[in-house]
């Protein structure tokens, strides 16, 4: 008695009421009470205290009657004037019930002792806010439909207890805050009906043993309410019932049971079954253990979907920061593009790099110039910066020069600065282009030291033969007799006179005095030099030489 009052003053202490309202559940654990009040209570029926305790219905009905006080039978309370329901207990408030002028506080309080074990109190304290005491019977009405069934219930007394049981379900029926005068037993509806029709009852004690069957009771108080006073009478159904069916993986240890984590798998700290330890769990094996894990992407670093330790997200993976998430990426050579070691987007090999396609791999080359030779701005193996070109050397550059023709002039195949063909050359425009012409003298005549092709000529004896037994011709070819060698006027050439001699009977050939100097008429331009200077003059001497010299060998 004590423990239900104290449990019903800490929650009205507690301020937490709720706004009134018809009707509403009080729960504690699994289970559970549901108040729904009708406006008649007729018959067969009135408001309902459905009772769940481990997961089946218990009761139906848990309610008061009254009589007295100007009522000439035993009337149902109404429906409450006001109904609040905070967490297990429910109160429901009449401020003049059925007109007698007495106030009524009727409290609900459901209290769970384990699985398939419950106690519900009922309280109903009557006020007499009056000068006079007033005189009542107080009823309290209980219909049971023990284990969910409303057939198969029977009661005796047990030690002063009204014991209701129904296969595996008992339930205990005792009074709260004072013995009842009487008690009586019957079935629903017909028990029912006499506490409902316009004769007075009262209870005599009779009816159990019960059942099988659809059981009710009733219980009678007959009571004073003291002038400004109260009193309270009541009810206590507790309930032991089977416990439910053990749930692995419910987070309680139940019946058959020797541990619970909440999860019915292997991992964790029970085991699948909820029989013995589970086998923990390994970060890293791509199976999220949820006990332990928030998830698991099969790898224990911070990248991926997963962080290092299970815990939380990972940072994802940038492809081309060179560090490998295997998680989702297949490599990665710290480069977004194709080539190298890894493609652009990390999932597979690179293509090799080709060293002188012009496109520089940056992972394997320093630079790529589009050729694979030493000059230009890359090697020949795209290593390091290429030989600068020079233009002139003969050797074409192929990624700064279109040409090189060895020469840095505009003349011959290749222009001045290599960029484009050079102006080719004319011979005899009195200019010399090295490439292509050994001298020019500005005229396309022969005989005048530059030929018409612009080469050099070597000059023959123009002398009267001599009287040496082998030269038989008139002419005057390379004869040193007294006629003039290499000249056919009376000119002088290369500086002959009739001093200068190197021919036994008189002829004069190569005379090397101040005369003449080097060119007739109007001289030679060539490329050995001026033929004034000494040794232009020794190299024409020592060529006459020979083929005079030659022939004195056809003459002997």
């Amino acid at each position: 008695m004590n423990r239900w009052m104290a449990l019903g003053l800490v929650m009205a202490l507690g301020g937490m009421a709720a706004t009134a309202q018809a009707q509403g559940t009080i729960t504690d654990g699994t289970d559970s009470m549901v108040y729904t009040p009708v406006s008649t209570f007729d018959a067969t029926d009135g408001p309902t205290t459905q009772l769940t305790v481990g997961g089946a219905l218990q009761t139906y009905q848990v309610w008061f009657f009254v009589r007295g006080a100007g009522l000439a039978a035993e009337r149902p309370l109404p429906a409450p004037d006001t109904a609040t329901y905070v967490g297990a207990v429910a109160t429901l408030g009449w401020t003049n019930f059925l007109g007698t002028g007495l106030r009524g506080t009727l409290v609900y309080t459901l209290a769970s002792s384990g699985p398939g074990t419950a106690q519900l109190g009922a309280e109903l304290t009557v006020t007499n806010p009056g000068a006079t005491s007033i005189a009542i019977e107080l009823f309290a009405y209980v219909d049971v439909d023990a284990a969910g069934t409303n057939l198969n219930d029977s009661a005796a007394l047990v030690d002063g207890f009204i014991d209701v049981t129904d296969a595996t379900t008992t339930i205990r029926i005792s009074g709260l805050g004072s013995v009842p005068d009487a008690y009586q037993v019957g079935p629903y509806p017909t028990f029912l009906r006499s506490l409902q029709d316009a004769t007075p009852t009262n209870l005599d004690g009779s009816g159990l043993p019960f059942g099988p069957g659809d059981f009710a009771l009733a219980v009678q108080w007959g009571v004073a309410v003291p002038a400004a006073g109260s009193l309270t009478r009541g009810l206590v159904l507790s309930v032991a019932g089977p416990a439910p069916p053990s749930v692995c993986g419910n987070g309680i240890v139940e019946t058959g049971e020797t541990c619970d984590d909440g999860f019915a798998d292997a991992c964790g700290t029970c085991n699948v079954d909820c029989t013995g330890g589970g086998s923990g769990a390994s970060c890293g094996d791509g199976v999220v253990c949820p006990e332990l894990e928030a998830c698991d992407d099969g790898f224990t670093d911070a990248c991926g979907s997963c962080n290092v330790d299970c815990m939380a997200a990972g940072t994802g993976s940038t492809c081309g920061d060179g560090s490998l998430c295997m998680e989702t990426e297949a490599c990665d050579d710290g480069f977004t593009d194709a080539c190298g070691t890894c493609n652009a987007d990390c999932t597979a090999a690179g293509t090799a790099s080709t060293c002188g396609d012009g496109d520089r791999c940056e992972e394997t080359e320093a630079c790529d110039d589009g050729f694979t030779d030493a000059c230009g701005t890359c090697n020949a193996d795209c290593t390091a910066a290429g030989a600068a070109a020079t233009c002139g050397d003969g050797v074409v550059c192929a990624e700064t020069e279109t040409c090189d023709d060895g020469f840095t002039d505009a003349c011959g195949a290749c222009n001045a600065d290599c960029t484009a063909a050079g102006a080719g050359s004319t011979c005899g425009d009195g200019d010399l282009c090295d490439e292509t012409e050994a001298c020019d003298d500005g005229n396309t005549s022969d005989g005048d030291g530059c030929s018409m092709a612009c080469e050099v000529e070597v000059a023959m004896d123009a002398g009267v033969p001599d009287a040496g037994p082998t030269d038989t011709d008139a002419g005057t070819t390379m004869d040193t007799d007294a006629g003039t060698v290499m000249d056919t006027d009376a000119g002088t050439m290369m500086g002959v006179d009739a001093a200068t001699t190197m021919d036994p009977d008189g002829g004069v050939v190569i005379g090397t005095d101040a005369g003449g100097g080097g060119t007739s008429d109007g001289g030679c331009s060539c490329r050995a030099g001026s033929s004034g200077s000494p040794a232009g003059g020794a190299f024409a001497g020592l060529i006459v030489l020979g083929l005079v010299l030659a022939r004195r060998r056809r003459r002997a």
